[in-house]
């Protein structure tokens, strides 16, 4: 009851601690969300201070999610404020492999976002074919630069491969026939060099 009071009179961080103590936590999320709402609406510039107060309440109703379960709607708002690798731990909890690998990827934590690709199905390309890269999947980064028509990347991934006449193929059919011929040498193939002359 004194929460609903609270509210009503628009003072939301009570009675947001009111629905907490009452152990009505959406209720809780819903009033500090429009408290949040109300400060992003004012038509002055955000000082330091209401910043800092925002992140603190954003922070709080993080909190608030967890205990719920909404790991989802929690990743998010880390991620909003910055805070990735702990946005992205969340994300996976909730099974949004998709935003975990962009977040990881973003962080420059490599390993855990190669983990996740299987289950991810929307990643861009791009990302995808980078973070194989970073891992040493040559086969499967080819793969991905190829999807996206990134051949000059697709080639360089067969390079350092060793897989010189794919890489040479590649060169080729991008109009380049003396990286081609450079490639095909490398490969110890002479006679395919001279032929890209001719």
């Amino acid at each position: 009851m004194a929460g609903r009071l609270f509210e009503h009179a628009k003072a939301f961080r009570q009675a947001a601690d009111c629905y907490e103590k009452a152990g009505e936590t959406e209720s809780a999320i819903r009033v500090l969300e429009a408290f949040l709402a109300g400060l992003g609406s004012g038509a002055t510039e955000a000082s330091a201070q209401d910043i800092q107060e925002a992140r603190q309440i954003e922070l709080r109703c993080v909190a608030l999610l967890e205990s719920v379960g909404d790991f989802s709607k929690a990743g998010i708002i880390l991620a909003r404020l910055g805070e990735n690798d702990r946005a992205a731990h969340l994300l996976v909890r909730a099974r949004d492999y998709d935003r975990a690998v962009e977040l990881f990827f973003e962080i420059r934590d490599l390993g855990r976002p190669a983990d996740l690709l299987p289950r991810s199905t929307n990643v861009e390309h791009e990302v995808r074919a980078r973070i194989l890269l970073s891992v040493g999947d040559y086969p499967a980064a080819v793969r991905s630069f190829e999807d996206c028509d990134l051949l000059e990347d697709a080639a360089s991934c067969y390079d350092s491969a060793d897989e010189w006449q794919r890489a040479a193929q590649i060169w080729q059919r991008l109009g380049d026939p003396e990286r081609a011929a450079e490639v095909y040498l490398q490969a110890g193939d002479p006679m395919a060099a001279g032929l890209r002359f001719l």
